[in-house]
């Protein structure tokens, strides 16, 4: 029986010391060195992880490693069909370029600006705490009910769904607060403020997804047929006629959907994942979802080396 291959990408917080020092020499990243500017470039390049970790190089840092292992990988596999992409926040991009619906140059610069603009969007305007065990439902609940009972609190989403037992909500710093005792409350067992420099994909950064609209209306879209690519916004499959400025700009404040996402493509046929960027985190996430799928993770050039078979 033939597999129906899908490759998915990582988001921010993947990043780790020295990441990407074996891929200096790739196409992409001399490609960068072009692009960037000198500061971002060479923070990259040197992977120091206090400097990685900021939003404004961490997420063309993941971009960047994650197509340099892409290009690697489809090298070594010249025949591999893939049917299917998607990533996670950032990672979409990586499949949009990945899937040929953006240019590798333009996507470059295109996630160096969302770094930017995200980075001061978010810098010290609150954090996100991941819930674990506990249902959407209750979840939903609970903000619910610290919101109403707290009617100075300003931005308090759910952010991340990204698998059955863990769910991320960002909100001001009070907000994540009262968020967090509610949960000790309802005996809900743990739960972990994330190390991030702010409230992603919450309403806090609606005015960064307008300045967004201006970058995003530069660049040359293209639909691809043959491969479909899933969106975080609703986990829908990107359409021909789609308006893919207005759905990307409310991808950086709205909810990100990737458990629905790998269930949607699992529903398409999908039985084997390929996770292509750095860290392992979504193929912990696919296990979760359904652990009969077959999940491949490359994080470096020593794991395509190692590979025998897809």
């Amino acid at each position: 029986m033939t597999k129906k291959i899908a490759i998915v990408f990582p988001g921010q917080g993947s990043q780790y010391e020295a990441m990407g020092k074996d891929l200096l020499g790739s196409r992409v990243y001399k490609l960068a060195k072009d692009i960037l500017d000198k500061d971002t470039y060479e923070a990259i390049a040197n992977a120091n992880i206090e400097d990685i970790s900021k939003t404004r190089y961490a997420q063309p840092a993941i971009f960047m490693n994650s197509m340099a292992l892409l290009d690697e990988l489809l090298n070594k596999y010249k025949d591999l069909e893939v049917a299917a992409m998607a990533g996670l926040s950032l990672g979409e991009y990586s499949a949009l370029c990945g899937s040929a619906m953006i240019g590798i140059e333009e996507a470059i610069g295109l996630v160096a600006k969302r770094g930017q603009i995200m980075g001061q969007g978010v810098n010290g305007q609150g954090t996100m705490l991941a819930i674990m065990k506990t249902p959407l439902d209750t979840i939903e609940e609970i903000v619910c009910q610290v919101k109403k009972s707290n009617p100075d609190i300003k931005n308090l989403d759910i952010a991340n769904i990204n698998c059955p037992g863990q769910i991320v909500v960002g909100g001001e710093f009070s907000a994540i607060d009262k968020l967090e005792d509610a949960c000790k409350e309802r005996s809900i067992k743990k739960t972990v403020k994330l190390n991030v420099e702010g409230p992603f994909h919450t309403s806090v950064l609606k005015p960064s997804a307008d300045i967004f609209r201006q970058e995003l209306e530069k660049i040359d879209f293209k639909f691809n047929k043959d491969i479909k690519v899933y969106k975080n916004l609703d986990a829908s499959v990107y359409g021909r006629d789609q308006d893919y400025v207005d759905i990307l700009m409310k991808q950086m404040y709205s909810r990100v959907m990737f458990e629905q996402t790998i269930k949607n493509m699992i529903d398409d046929g999908i039985d084997t994942f390929i996770e292509v960027g750095p860290g392992k985190s979504l193929a912990g996430f696919i296990k979760k979802i359904d652990k009969t799928k077959k999940v491949i993770n490359i994080q470096n050039l020593d794991d395509i080396r190692e590979m025998s078979e897809v």
